[in-house]
């Protein structure tokens, strides 16, 4: 039994305020969970809709591609823009990138200082790099263009002859052309 010192339309009244009050709190506090929960999914969906729009843009380059060449397959566009990403393909079938090839021409140097090296891409199966450098002398120079050579198996080095016009402290320009064995 309850006993109050309230008649009952007021104690009627204050249950019934009572409980729209709860209800109130329990809506906010569900609101604000669903607020919170939008929030910590919006990252999310940002990055799927770059995401979307990236792959979306490289579909309608190789539609575009295949309207301009209709004898291309787009499967074969597909592979063909696969293989372009790979930076290089070693002769024994691994994978090579540019961190290797300039780890390479880096840990062969000896003597030889090196001031810049710089890569590009010449064409689908050719990529270029250009090393330019101090060498103390003609022979350390030399001897480096060999190291370079042995190291890289399947690549050019050219050494041009007007580098070797100075006898010490030669500044050099080397370039070396690998072509990518698909």
């Amino acid at each position: 039994m309850r006993h109050t010192l309230l008649p009952t339309t007021l104690r009627k009244s204050l249950y019934h305020e009572y409980h729209m009050r709860a209800g109130i709190v329990f809506l906010l506090m569900f609101s604000i969970a669903g607020v919170i929960g939008i929030v910590s999914l919006l990252p999310s969906f940002v990055y799927v809709m770059v995401e979307k729009e990236t792959v979306e843009r490289s579909l309608s380059e190789i539609k575009n591609i295949n309207k301009v060449n209709p004898g291309v397959d787009d499967g074969k566009e597909i592979v063909k823009r696969s293989n372009t990403l790979t930076l290089f393909n070693d002769r024994s079938g691994g994978e090579t990138d540019f961190s290797t090839l300039i780890e390479d021409v880096i840990t062969t140097r000896g003597g030889v200082e090196l001031t810049s090296i710089g890569t590009s891409r010449t064409g689908t199966t050719t990529v270029v790099m250009v090393v330019r450098g101090i060498a103390p002398t003609r022979d350390s120079l030399v001897a480096y263009k060999g190291r370079l050579e042995s190291a890289m198996k399947g690549n050019t080095v050219n050494l041009p002859v007007s580098e070797l016009a100075k006898s010490k402290d030669l500044d050099f320009s080397l370039t070396i052309t690998n072509e990518i064995v698909p």
